[in-house]
């Protein structure tokens, strides 16, 4: 069986033949640490945002996809401006 690149950077990161983690016990409390703390971030992160618009208000919503309307709809009045002369 061929390994690519992405096979030897998993088996690297999982260090699945050496001693990075120590024994299996350790390893698997490794992955429940990274597990929980990804499970929380995915939960807190959110809520937080959300939180944060109750005292600052609108402002403190501004997503990506709002910047990138708002950079296009610049893009498009610019390139109509630019036709007219």
């Amino acid at each position: 069986m061929t390994t690519n690149v992405l096979d030897r950077v998993v088996r690297w990161n999982l260090d699945l033949d050496g001693d990075l983690y120590g024994d299996e016990r350790e390893r698997l409390r490794w992955y429940e640490g990274i597990a929980t703390a990804a499970s929380l971030q995915s939960i807190l992160i959110p809520w937080s945002a959300a939180v944060m618009v109750w005292p600052l208000g609108k402002p403190a919503a501004l997503s990506i996809g709002a910047t990138s309307l708002k950079i296009r709809r610049r893009n498009r009045l610019e390139a109509l401006a630019g036709d007219e002369d």
